[in-house]
């Protein structure tokens, strides 16, 4: 596996951790591709369809701080209402795109 692969298969991880954390029951698809990495439900039936990303970020032009590398979510994505949530690997911490506030 490259080193690109583990980190996400590591980013995957972290986030289900964090959605069980909130009381979420967490599943994968049987796939190992697709618009969809994991789906979070809680008890009262809510859905969270999660594309999961290993936090990366860079330095733009006439910047001097490093900002996030935002990922765009596909047609389907769209249409199924999947968030990016996107997973920092040195620090743990997790963050969930509301797309709904755009």
């Amino acid at each position: 596996m490259n080193k690109l692969n583990q980190n996400g298969a590591v980013a995957e991880e972290l986030a289900a951790l964090h959605f069980l954390r909130e009381g979420y029951y967490v599943f994968k698809p049987i796939l190992g591709f697709g618009p969809v990495d994991l789906i979070a439900v809680d008890a009262n039936g809510d859905i969270i369809l999660a594309d999961v990303k290993a936090e990366s970020s860079r330095v733009n032009t006439g910047r001097s701080k490093k900002s996030r590398i935002t990922r765009v979510r596909s047609d389907i994505q769209k249409i199924l209402n999947v968030v990016l949530c996107y997973v920092d690997l040195e620090t743990g911490n997790v963050h969930v795109t509301n797309h709904a506030a755009n």
